[in-house]
């Protein structure tokens, strides 16, 4: 594949380790461009306790059923995060206020 010709362009291991929110990682297996093994690399380097790697059995890089392999995946990752209205975490301290 030309992936293997391409200098790396960006230092995505450095990055992925400071994340910590949630992560899903979507990857298609007949991905010709961009091997799966650099999704996997990612994502056992990201810190998160709450990450997903989902692999497209019959997805390329470009080559992929939108609603059913990104949407629906999507929303049921989002559904598992979601913080319900009105629960927002409480700050710790009270935030500073400004007079004249």
């Amino acid at each position: 594949p030309i992936a293997y010709a391409l200098a790396e362009r960006f230092d995505n291991s450095a990055v992925i380790r400071r994340v910590e929110c949630p992560l899903l990682v979507v990857h298609g297996l007949r991905d010709e461009l961009i091997s799966p093994y650099h999704s996997q690399q990612l994502f056992d380097l990201c810190p998160s306790s709450r990450k997903h790697l989902l692999y497209l059995p019959d997805a390329d890089h470009n080559t992929f059923d939108p609603s059913e392999d990104i949407a629906k995946p999507l929303r049921m990752f989002a559904n598992a995060y979601a913080i319900p209205r009105g629960k927002l975490p409480t700050p710790s301290r009270r935030p500073q206020v400004r007079t004249r």
